[in-house]
């Protein structure tokens, strides 16, 4: 069948994708806070949670939906994965923007301290 010529090299992209993602899961779990001083365990596990949400955003495991949308024909239940799926994707940009952008406290000083008027110090 035609969609397997499809499935076969997406398999094999997820599996390697999820496995980098697993090591790079062990890694940024594995991160004790050596580097934060004067933080605590709460302040490391938001960090870390907020790099995992980043890396699956970016490494693409909305994908491992992909499968179960082809595998569907016109039935409810896949339509419903479709929209799932796009809706996922669509989030990606979205996700990315927030993570890196609005949660990182260095730009946030940055923006306040541009719109209060004060004087932008680089270090």
């Amino acid at each position: 069948r035609l969609v397997a010529l499809f499935l076969v090299p997406l398999y094999c992209a997820l599996c390697i994708v999820i496995f980098i993602f697993i090591r790079v899961s062990l890694v940024v779990l594995g991160t004790r806070g050596g580097s934060m001083r004067g933080g605590n365990e709460g302040e490391l596990r938001k960090r870390q949670l907020r790099a995992l949400l980043s890396i699956a955003t970016v490494t693409g495991l909305a994908w491992i939906i992909a499968p179960f949308v082809l595998i569907g024909d016109s039935t409810d239940a896949a339509v419903t994965l479709q929209w799932i799926f796009v809706i996922v994707l669509g989030l990606q940009g979205v996700v990315v923007f927030l993570v890196q952008v609005v949660l990182n406290e260095d730009i946030k000083k940055s923006w306040t301290t541009a719109y209060t008027g004060s004087t932008f110090q680089r270090s």
